[in-house]
């Protein structure tokens, strides 16, 4: 295996401990763990090390500190947050009940009941397609985030919001604070064939039926060529022309080059990934499961054709996982590997086009309540800013669904990450 599924523990008294493990798509081992369970405990990383929230009794443990079979070696006040402790154990542990058991001060035993998992990972996504109701959808969105503002999102931007030639500089600048409201999401690069785009960086534009998601016939929008499929229409070195003068538009704004990409339409493939390669990317969310497009416009389309087709064993299953060169949606040997992307594909839908009833059957079928998982499980869903007013009850319930599991409150194993975030902190060389 390339890349390596890493972990540690963190409680709700808040622990941080470790493992390390990867699979492209795990069928998880599942052990049953009651729900009257008081603590929740989740691998980080296969150091050994764990990071604890403040509990007095544990600040005035002297001696015999341990986590199920392990003993903490090592109890120090962290660095960084003063109200947090560092600890270090002598050993991984599995996934299961643990005892948390410690003299204090006094020399009274402690014992603390803890969930010991591996992490429902969650990357909540966001795909700016360039239109004017992206831009009006801002105070929406700027309410919902900060009803959850325990969510990060990848924001996947168009970097023709940037350009000089469509968006005016009020919506330019409205976009930007926004973004910039919720600094810890991550920039990402969103990508649809804009006509205005690309005559920028003179790529003549095609808008025939035989590029489109669907016959222009089918559909009214405004700028027909937020339609193109990218990966059908342009040869691998215009998609990378896209990428190096949108990269270029991203700084000048103030952004740093992103280094995570998702396709208009989830219209990559092998040539969208080598001009990604070439370009700094480190990461993919192109591939959804064809499932999720059943009785949209899409589905008996060219677009709908182009996902079953390109992203076939793609399923809500399925894992982050680094891809052959000219099978895009198969992970690849080992051998094969050196420079690819890892992937990171949105098995659980968007709402534009997952309604709750899926979304709920999807969820419940990857985990069972209070269930300790014996490998991280990453899940990916999000929505799009330009439609969000019509969807938003959609996005409200999935918040909802993960926001009653979430590990920062002690309710269960969900932690909220970027793609980037998650791709440092659970995959290694």
């Amino acid at each position: 295996m390339l890349y390596l599924f890493q972990s540690v523990l963190i409680a709700s008294i808040t622990l941080f401990v470790s493992c390390a493990h990867r699979h492209n798509n795990p069928t998880q081992v599942r052990t049953e763990a009651p729900e009257d369970e008081v603590g929740w405990a989740l691998f980080q990383d296969k150091s050994r090390k764990v990071l604890s929230s403040f509990d007095a009794r544990i600040a005035g443990a002297k001696a015999k500190v341990t986590l199920g079979q392990s003993s903490v070696i090592k109890l120090a006040v962290n660095a960084i947050d003063p109200k947090k402790f560092d600890f270090e154990l002598d050993q991984p542990l599995m996934s299961g009940k643990h005892i948390l058991s410690a003299l204090d001060s006094n020399g009274k035993q402690i014992e603390i009941s803890l969930n010991v998992s591996f992490p429902i990972v969650l990357n909540l996504v966001a795909d700016w397609d360039g239109t004017d109701t992206d831009i009006t959808a801002l105070p929406l969105l700027e309410n919902f985030r900060k009803k959850f503002p325990w969510g990060r999102v990848t924001q996947f931007v168009g970097p023709y919001f940037l350009s000089d030639s469509y968006f005016t500089q009020d919506q330019k600048n409205s976009l930007i604070q926004h973004l910039k409201n919720w600094n810890e999401d991550e920039i990402a690069f969103h990508m649809h064939a804009h006509c205005h785009y690309l005559q920028l960086i003179n790529i003549p534009c095609k808008t025939d039926d035989e590029n489109l998601f669907a016959p222009a016939s089918l559909f009214n929008y405004p700028d027909i060529s937020i339609a193109t499929m990218i990966e059908h229409a342009y040869s691998s070195t215009q998609v990378g022309k896209m990428l190096s003068f949108g990269n270029d538009l991203f700084k000048k704004h103030g952004f740093r080059a992103p280094v995570s990409y998702k396709a208009g339409g989830w219209c990559a493939g092998k040539k969208t990934y080598q001009a990604l390669l070439r370009n700094g990317f480190k990461y993919d969310s192109s591939p959804l499961p064809a499932e999720y497009l059943k009785g949209s416009l899409w589905e008996t389309n060219n677009l709908g054709k182009f996902v079953a087709k390109t992203w076939t064993g793609i399923g809500k299953n399925t894992q982050p996982y680094i891809p052959a060169f000219d099978r895009p949606n198969e992970a690849a040997p080992s051998s094969s590997t050196a420079n690819s992307l890892l992937v990171f594909p949105g098995n659980l839908g968007m709402v534009d086009y997952v309604d709750n009833e899926v979304f709920d059957s999807a969820w419940g079928s990857l985990w069972i309540k209070n269930t300790h998982l014996q490998s991280p499980l990453v899940v990916n869903t999000g929505w799009h800013p330009g439609s969000f007013r019509f969807w938003q009850s959609r996005a409200d319930h999935l918040m909802q669904v993960f926001e009653r599991k979430l590990f920062t409150q002690n309710k269960g194993p969900v932690v909220s990450l970027t793609i980037e975030e998650t791709a440092k902190t659970w995959f290694t060389n």
